[in-house]
C-alpha cells in the first residue's frame, strides 16, 4: 500500500509531484513492472462571508437574537473533485449558536462568550480545514448610563431622541435625547435636554451630559423639575448642526459650535402680538434645510397654531 509523503517533492527539491512505483516478481527480477503517480497539492480551504468569495477572512462579528452570518469555503488545489466541506462550531454547544452544512450561521439568543469558532473541514481529506473567529455581542445595549435622578436614582424618562443625521462617517455619532413625562396625577416632569457621542462599535458607554449653558436660572442638576422649559416635546437639528428644541414652555436654540442653549423669544401672528411663544407649550419643531443658515425657516406647531418662523 502506498502513502502520501507529509511533504510533497515539489517542497523539498522543487521537482514535479510524480512518484515512479516500481514492482518486482520474486520468482523473476527481470520481471518489473511500473506506476506513475501524480500526487495532488495538499488541500487548503479559505472562509469567506460573501458569495463572489473576493478577500477571505478570518473573523467576523454578528449580535444575539438576529444575528446571521452566511459563510462560503474555498476548496484548492481546483484539480479536486470533491470539493464538500462539512461545517461544524468547535467545542459545539447550545449556547453557542449553530451552523447549517449549507454555511449559515444563527447566533445564540443570550450570549454568555463573546467569542466562538466556526470550522469548515474537507470531505475530500479530514485533516484539512480552516477556522475563524465569530465575535458575539447583545443586540440590545442599554446606552442610557449616567441618566439617572441624582436622588431617586431612577431613569429619567426620554421623551423623544434624534440622531444628528449630518454627523460625517468619520465622526462619533451624535445622540439628543429629551427628556419629560407625567405620573399618575397628571403632573408633568422633565430634566431637560442631553447630549451623548458615541462610536459605531463602543467599548465602553459614553456619559450622558445635561445641556444648560447660557440658560439664565436654568438648574444645573440631575433631579427632576416642574417648569415647562425642562419638558422636551421634540428635537430638529439642522443642516449646521445646531438643535431646535421643542419644550412645554417656549422654544430652545442649542448651538453646538460654541455650546449655547438659550430659549428663542418669538411672537405669536398679529392676531395676538402680545403673547409669546414662550408662554405655550411647543408640541412639535420641523427645519428647512434648504434655507441659509442664519436666516432659516422653522416651523412649530402649539396647541392652536401652526407657525413658520425665520431665526
Amino acid at each position: 500500500m502506498a502513502t502520501k509523503p507529509t511533504v510533497l517533492p515539489s517542497k523539498q527539491t522543487g521537482v514535479d509531484n510524480i512518484i515512479i512505483i516500481k514492482a518486482v516478481s520474486e520468482q523473476d527480477y527481470n520481471c518489473i513492472a511500473t506506476a506513475q503517480i501524480n500526487l495532488a497539492d495538499d488541500v487548503s480551504i479559505e472562509i469567506y462571508d460573501n458569495i463572489d468569495k473576493t478577500t477571505p477572512i478570518a473573523s467576523c462579528s454578528t449580535v444575539a437574537e438576529v444575528g446571521k452570518k452566511q459563510f462560503y469555503a474555498e476548496v484548492k488545489p481546483d484539480s479536486l473533485t470533491q470539493k464538500n466541506v462539512t461545517w461544524s462550531i468547535v467545542d459545539a454547544n447550545s449556547t453557542k449558536g449553530e451552523i447549517s452544512q449549507t454555511g449559515l450561521y444563527t447566533a445564540p439568543n443570550v450570549i454568555s462568550e463573546s467569542e466562538i469558532t466556526v470550522r469548515a473541514t474537507s470531505q475530500y481529506d479530514t485533516s484539512a480545514y480552516k477556522d475563524i473567529k465569530v465575535k458575539l455581542s447583545n443586540f440590545w445595549i442599554n446606552c442610557r448610563n449616567n441618566m439617572r435622578d441624582s436622588v431617586t436614582k431612577d431613569a429619567m424618562p426620554v421623551s423623544v431622541l434624534k440622531v444628528d443625521p449630518f454627523s460625517s462617517y468619520t465622526e462619533n455619532y451624535v445622540i439628543y435625547a429629551g427628556t419629560g413625562y407625567s405620573d399618575d396625577t397628571g403632573n408633568m416632569y422633565g430634566y431637560g435636554l442631553w447630549k451623548a457621542e458615541f462610536a459605531s462599535s463602543p467599548t465602553t458607554l459614553p456619559n450622558w451630559v445635561g445641556i444648560r449653558e447660557g440658560i439664565n436660572n436654568y438648574i444645573d442638576g440631575d433631579t427632576k423639575q416642574t417648569e415647562g422649559k425642562y419638558i422636551i416635546n421634540d428635537i430638529a437639528i439642522s443642516s449646521d448642526r445646531n438643535v431646535y428644541v421643542a419644550t412645554a414652555k417656549g422654544l430652545y436654540f442649542y448651538n453646538k459650535s460654541v455650546n449655547s442653549y438659550q430659549e428663542l423669544p418669538c411672537n405669536y401672528p398679529s392676531d395676538n402680538p402680545t403673547s409669546l411663544l414662550s408662554n405655550d407649550t411647543i408640541l412639535s419643531v420641523v427645519i428647512d434645510n434648504s434655507t441659509p443658515s442664519g436666516n432659516r425657516t422653522v416651523f412649530v406647531s402649539t396647541t392652536n397654531y401652526i407657525l413658520k418662523l425665520t431665526v
